[in-house]
């Protein structure tokens, strides 16, 4: 009896695995199915614009989701403008080359306000000796050299700018 039973249990639990594996794989569909269409519902609200009158219109380009991008925006011929590939890398197609000439162009000109900001300061080391508060005008005396000095400092309260008095002596 004990072994005409065995091999029914074994026949069970291949049967009872193999609506298992069914189940989880039609599930597993299920889910990616249902997250994948409001991805794609996302991706549609963001294709379209809406005026003030509440006219969808289409945009000048659409965002995309297919085997080669995570993400990726394309303009109205289907030309790459923008995307991040699947390994996380992103690529800028169309804008590649004036990006890059625009980044170097800010670049030059943060490393020339870097040295003309170094030039003021080394300036201001030089000519300034000494600096003083005379406590009953409320003015920042300040000794540039031997014949000239900064007799006040003003804040000019529309513009910010402040306004050094000189004084030859």
């Amino acid at each position: 009896m004990a072994e005409t039973l065995n091999p029914a249990i074994g026949y069970i639990g291949n049967a009872i695995r193999s609506v298992a594996k069914d189940h989880i794989t039609s599930f597993a569909e299920d889910t990616y199915d249902e997250h994948f269409q409001e991805y794609q519902a996302i991706l549609n609200k963001l294709n379209a614009i809406q005026d003030e009158e509440g006219n969808l219109e289409k945009t000048p380009f659409k965002y995309i989701v297919n085997e080669e991008f995570i993400f990726a925006m394309v303009d109205v011929n289907d030309v790459l403008l923008a995307g991040i590939e699947w390994d996380g890398t992103p690529k800028f197609a169309k804008m590649e080359e004036n990006a890059g000439r625009e980044i170097s162009s800010i670049n030059a000109q943060i490393k020339y306000l870097h040295e003309e900001i170094s030039q003021v300061r080394t300036d201001l080391k030089r000519n300034v000796f000494s600096l003083s508060f005379d406590r009953d005008t409320g003015r920042i005396i300040g000794t540039t050299s031997d014949t000239s000095r900064i007799t006040s400092c003003t804040q000019d309260r529309t513009t910010g700018k402040i306004i050094m008095n000189h004084q030859l002596d």
